[in-house]
């Protein structure tokens, strides 16, 4: 998939919001959010090196908690991807 610009890239995820129900704590998480805050295109795959520098802390708070999010999300644990 080619790259998008920025303005196209927020308008793709604009006002998509999912709940998730992660074990009886339910919140509400922006729709493509992580592929935002990794600089990810929107339909690629986040590479294994975005996620564990993010879960490394590398982009910021946000960055770290969308990743242990995401991770929860497909059953998976932080040292499952060297972290």
């Amino acid at each position: 998939m080619a790259r998008t610009s920025g303005k196209a890239f927020k308008d793709h995820y604009k006002t998509k919001m999912e709940t998730v129900d992660l074990g009886g704590d339910k919140f509400k998480i922006k729709k493509g959010g992580f592929h935002e805050t990794t600089g990810t295109p929107p339909g690629d795959k986040i590479p294994k090196s975005k996620w564990r520098a993010a879960l490394a802390g590398k982009y910021g708070k946000k960055g770290e908690k969308q990743a242990r999010t995401g991770l929860a999300m497909m059953g998976k644990t932080a040292e499952e991807y060297g972290v």
